[in-house]
Parts: C-alpha cells; structure tokens; sequence
C-alpha cells in the first residue's frame, strides 16, 4: 500500500514539474484568473484606493504582438483616458484593470484576435497576428476618477484653457499690431493680395495652399508639406467654421491671413496636437473656383 502511494506521489510530482518546464516562455512569471487572464504585477499599492467599474481612468498604456508594438500611449501629446467597462469577452484586460490600484503597474496577456477584433473592432488581423497569438498589455494606472469627478475636473480644465486662448490671441495681436476690427463672429481677415476673379459662395468648391500655425508661429499643418493644394466645399462643415467664413471674402488668386478664435476653430475639442480653446492663423491663398 505504502509503495503504491509513494508511486502515485511520485508520479504526480513528475507531471508537475513537466507541466512547469513546458510553460511558455512568454508566461512565465504570469498568474491566471479562472477566466483565463494571464496577469503579473510590476508595482502593488494595495492601500491606495481601487478603481471600480465605470470610472473613468488615466493610464500609461501599451500593447504589442509578438513583439511588434501595436500601440503605445507614451506617443500620444495628452494622457490615455478612458472610463472603464465591463469585460468584452472573458479574460480581457479591463477584468485585470479592475485588480488595480492607484498607482500600480502590471502586465496582462489574453487572445490578440479577441482584443483587435473585439476590443479594437478591426475589421480583420494584421498579417502579423495569427489564431493562438497572446497579446502582451502593459498598464499604469496613475489616476482614476468617479464619472461627478471627472466632470467638474474636465469643467475646470476647459476653463483654464479658454482663459490661456484669449490670453494667447490678445498677445498675438499685440506682438503683431493687428489693429483690424473683427467681423461680427470675432474673426480677422487680413488681406495680403486682393484677387480679381470670383469669390466662392454657399456649395463653391475651392482649391486652395494654406499654413496653418499656432501663435507663436509654430506650423502644425501646410498643404506645402502634402505636395498638392486642398480642395474643398463651402458651407458643407468640411472644414473649420473660421475658414467656411473667411474664403467668402476672398477673390480667386487672392491671399488672406486669418486669425481664428478658439470657437470658430475647434472649440473645446482637443484635435491632434491642438489642445482645447486654442487660436489659430491661417495664411490662405485661393487658387481656384471648381465649379
């Protein structure tokens, strides 16, 4: 009896530690929820406060396949923010979110079809990911607010930006002796070359170069740059509502400067590396009257 359990112990131990030597390289060091979440924690803080469901988050965030980087927030000009929401599929990220707490930095791992698809909602699998591919996620959670919170900080944030806009403007108009008075809307049209073709009126399509600049003359965007003018439709919200205004007042083969404010710009949107309320001046030249 003795040797037959000494046996079946023996056995047991010996599958033990073959099913040990056979785990994957890539998970070692994981743990495993029953839903089949690999996870591993870099930094814990367990007396700090834990993130609940539906807050919303702040978080450095990166996610790669077989070593190939699909993502990364540390490229992004703002911080990640996202509210959190239940799990897409069994295993997913955001159950291994919810065993965060402020503060902590871990790693997760689950089915890179199911995040891109599922998650990311592709349309289909780069060429590089495959059926069985594991998606490696890392996560810092460096903040997480209640949905109230998040409101009144945003509401605070976009008032502190609102301020810094019109304070940008008004030293931009001093710096330049811009004394021209605004059109009704607050926009200023500063006419370099006056054209003598048409203007473009309601549903006109146009071709056009512009600059596009911050206020202290930073350029953030140039047709220049893209090798061929833009084309566009008047009056169909194609583009910012300070251009639909400006290029009415324009003759074919003319030049404008427009000095935009914030609200006839993006307003409070923060559009690629133009934050919230921010002004903006725009050198126009109208090539052409398409239709």
């Amino acid at each position: 009896m003795f040797i037959k359990f000494c046996v079946k112990a023996g056995m047991f131990l010996l599958l033990a530690v073959f099913a040990f030597g056979c785990q994957p390289e890539h998970l070692k060091g994981f743990k495993k929820t029953k839903s089949g979440l690999y996870y591993k924690f870099h930094e814990s803080n367990p007396d700090s406060a834990k993130v609940g469901i539906t807050d919303i988050i702040t978080v450095q965030m990166s996610y790669s396949v077989n070593d190939t980087v699909i993502f990364d927030s540390k490229e992004m000009e703002r911080p990640m923010q996202f509210p959190l929401i239940p799990s897409i599929f069994k295993g997913d990220f955001y159950e291994g979110i919810l065993m965060m707490h402020k503060g902590d930095s871990a790693s997760f791992q689950c089915p890179a079809d199911s995040v891109i698809l599922k998650v990311l909602r592709a349309k289909k699998l780069p060429d590089f990911v495959h059926s069985g591919d594991m998606m490696l996620i890392h996560v810092r959670l460096k903040n997480f607010y209640t949905k109230e919170q998040f409101n009144i900080e945003k509401k605070k944030f976009l008032e502190e930006m609102q301020a810094r806009g019109n304070m940008l403007l008004s030293i931009y108009k001093q710096q330049n002796n811009v004394t021209q008075v605004p059109e009704e809307s607050g926009l200023i049209i500063l006419h370099q070359v006056y054209g003598k073709g048409k203007s473009p009126v309601q549903g006109s399509k146009v071709k056009v170069n512009y600059t596009g600049t911050f206020t202290d003359g930073t350029i953030f965007d140039s047709s220049y740059d893209q090798g061929k003018p833009f084309e566009f439709t008047v009056g169909r919200n194609e583009v910012i509502p300070g251009w639909d205004e400006g290029i009415k007042k324009m003759k074919v083969g003319g030049k404008v400067k427009l000095i935009i404010p914030a609200n006839l710009a993006y307003g409070e949107r923060n559009v690629g590396q133009i934050p919230p309320h921010t002004p903006l001046i725009f050198d126009i030249e109208l090539l052409e009257i398409l239709n």
